[in-house]
């Protein structure tokens, strides 16, 4: 293979080696992004426009799509406008440092995160879904600590939300009731996720 990860967003039910196959045809035919055999999503337009404009200055590192780069003013993340869909974004990463190297794989798999795409790890063959094995993860680790966390962040902000309604001073309590009770309810809706999830993980 040419590149060292590839991401895509759909399909998502390949296994590896159907993956890598897809992928070396790809390329046998000369590795157009546009030919890629993946759907076009604009979160894989994303991943390419975020990625290319914070690491382009990188010594050893590439990436190219089927994608527009942002060459506007401000960054990325500021832009209204979802860009326009993409097939596949193919990343080289720099040979340097163990360090650098990693900085550089928690930069591309944190954007493979928020934009929920599939990655192919050439050098093993192995697919990740950082999405989900970000999920799995904190559902090992929520009981107890996250769960106290949690519990305590609710707590505050009720606690808050309450003094501020005691208190009554105009315009001040009154943001920091919303703030308060959106802390309890957001602490609520984690409780009742990792509930869910945990039934139906049981069932």
């Amino acid at each position: 293979m040419r590149y060292d990860i590839y991401a895509w967003s759909a399909p998502r039910d390949l296994s590896p080696e159907e993956a890598a196959d897809r992928i070396d045809a790809w390329e046998g035919r000369g590795a157009d992004p546009v030919d890629a055999p993946f759907e076009p999503s604009s979160d894989t337009a994303g991943f390419y426009r975020e990625l290319e404009h914070d690491l382009r200055d990188l010594p050893g590192f590439e990436i190219i799509a089927d994608a527009v780069p942002h060459r506007g003013r401000g960054p990325v993340w500021l832009q209204t406008e979802p860009a326009a869909p993409a097939h596949i974004a193919a990343l080289t990463l720099p040979r340097g440092s163990e360090s650098a190297l990693r900085e550089v794989l928690s930069d591309v798999y944190g954007t493979a995160t928020k934009f929920d795409l599939v990655l192919l790890d050439a050098a093993n063959g192995r697919l990740h879904e950082p999405m989900a094995e970000m999920g799995a993860y904190a559902d090992r680790t929520f009981w107890p600590n996250g769960a106290i966390r949690s519990a305590i962040a609710g707590g505050g902000g009720l606690v808050a939300a309450i003094a501020a309604y005691v208190i009554g001073i105009p315009i001040v309590s009154g943001v920091v009731m919303i703030v308060g009770l959106f802390m309890f309810l957001l602490s609520v809706a984690v409780f009742v996720s990792y509930a869910r999830r945990s039934r139906s993980g049981g069932s």
